[in-house]
C-alpha cells in the first residue's frame, strides 16, 4: 500500500477557546504569548504523535489552522516541530468579542512578531476581505511583524464570502482558496492532487425555503469531501453549516444545531454526514 505523500493536521480543534480566555486576562490586557505556548505544545505533541505512525510521512508534514487554529499552527512554527515543511494559516487570530471587535489588537500584533524570531518554516497566511471576526488589516499587521523578526511567509488576500468571510474556510467553495494553497504545495514539493478515487457524492435535495446565503452554504455543505458534518434548517429558511470543525459526527449535530438554534430559535437537524437526517 502506498504511504500518504503528506501528513496535514486540522489543528484549530486541538486550542480550547474556554481555557485559552481564562488565561489571557482581562479583554484590553490579553496574554496572547501565553496562549500561544500553550496551543504550540498541543501542536507539537500532535505532530509527535503523526509522524510515528506507519501511514504517515515523518518528514512531509503540513500543518494546517483556522481561526484560534491559525493562530495556533503560527505559534507551534516558532518551535518548528520535526517533520514539518509548511505551514498554512487561515484568518488566524485570536480574542474576537464581536464582528470588528478584537481584544488587545497591538499585543496580537506584537506577540505574532515575537513568534516570528524564531519560526523558519515556510507559511502561507490567508484572509477573507470581508472577515470581521480576523480583519485582514490585523491580520496584515501580524504578519508584517512575523516576518519582520525573519520569518519566512507569504500574504494571500482572498475574495468576500457571504455576509462574513470568516465562515470560508468551513463553508465555502474551496475554489477560493485552493489555487494559492496548490502553488504553495507545489513549492514545498507536497502533493496536490488526489492520491485514491473517492465515491461519488450522494445527492441531497435541497431544503425549501432557503435564502440566498443558506443555498450557498447548502452547496458548498453537499460538496465537501466528509462525512463528519451537518447542516441544521428550520422552515424560514436559515440555516447552520458545519462541515469541518469537529472531530465526530455527534460534535457535528450538536454544534450545527447550536449555532442555528442561537441564530434562529426553532431549527432542526436537516441533513448529516452524506444523507437526510432520520425523521
Amino acid at each position: 500500500m502506498a504511504r500518504l505523500g503528506c501528513t496535514i493536521g486540522l489543528l484549530a480543534l486541538l486550542l480550547s477557546p474556554a481555557a485559552a480566555e481564562t488565561l489571557s486576562g482581562t479583554c484590553d490586557d490579553r496574554d496572547y504569548l501565553a496562549v500561544g505556548r500553550i496551543a504550540a505544545e498541543d501542536v507539537t505533541g500532535a505532530v509527535a504523535a503523526l509522524r510515528g505512525e506507519p501511514w504517515a510521512e515523518p518528514d512531509r508534514i503540513l500543518l494546517m489552522g483556522h481561526s484560534t487554529g491559525g493562530f495556533a499552527v503560527m505559534a507551534a512554527a516558532a518551535n518548528n516541530p520535526a517533520g514539518v515543511v509548511g505551514v498554512l494559516n487561515f484568518e488566524g487570530a485570536h480574542g474576537a468579542i464581536g464582528p470588528g471587535r478584537i481584544c488587545s489588537p497591538d499585543r496580537l500584533v506584537a506577540d505574532a512578531g515575537i513568534f516570528g524570531r524564531t519560526a523558519r518554516t515556510a507559511a502561507l497566511w490567508l484572509y477573507s476581505e470581508n472577515d470581521r471576526l480576523a480583519p485582514p488589516a490585523l491580520g496584515r499587521r501580524m504578519y508584517d511583524a512575523y516576518v519582520a523578526s525573519g520569518a519566512p511567509a507569504q500574504w494571500q488576500d482572498l475574495p468576500p464570502f457571504g455576509v462574513e468571510g470568516h465562515a470560508m474556510v468551513p463553508m465555502g467553495p474551496a475554489d477560493n482558496w485552493w489555487p494559492a494553497v496548490e502553488s504553495f504545495l507545489s513549492r514545498l514539493r507536497l502533493p496536490t492532487s488526489l492520491v485514491v478515487e473517492l465515491p461519488p457524492r450522494v445527492a441531497i435535495p435541497v431544503p425549501t425555503p432557503l435564502n440566498s446565503a443558506c443555498t450557498g452554504y447548502f452547496d458548498a455543505y453537499v460538496k465537501a469531501w466528509t462525512d463528519v458534518k451537518a447542516y441544521a434548517w428550520n422552515r424560514e429558511g436559515h440555516c447552520s453549516s458545519v462541515t469541518s470543525t469537529q472531530r465526530t459526527i455527534d460534535d457535528a449535530k450538536s454544534e450545527a444545531v447550536r449555532q442555528c438554534v442561537a441564530a434562529w430559535k426553532e431549527c432542526a437537524l436537516y441533513a448529516v454526514g452524506q444523507a437526510l437526517a432520520p425523521g
